[in-house]
């Protein structure tokens, strides 16, 4: 789910300033989830509901040192925010 808390100003490659949401995402039952596929060392994920990559991020945390996520979202925006959310694991994640 996303939703449109704030707008921050950007100015675009024309120069010409303009509002951009930012966006909020909420893992739907992140811990059922978590349950089901049990994250363990060595094991591989694929998150293609990215979002914020709060989901991701708990993956990661819980199969380290070693398992590894690919992440995918159809929201660009949604994706750079992942990727800065997911930094700390940058060498177990795409």
């Amino acid at each position: 789910m996303y939703t449109s808390a704030k707008r921050w100003v950007e100015v675009g490659a024309n120069g010409v300033p303009y509002e951009r949401p930012v966006l909020s995402h909420t893992p739907v039952l992140p811990e059922e989830v978590l349950r089901w596929i049990l994250p363990h060392p060595g094991g591989r994920y694929l998150d293609c509901t990215l979002g914020q990559g709060e989901l991701a991020a708990r993956i990661l945390e819980r199969s380290a040192p070693s398992g590894y996520l690919i992440g995918i979202d159809r929201d660009k925006e949604a994706i750079t925010s992942a990727a800065e959310r997911l930094r700390l694991f940058a060498s177990r994640s795409i």
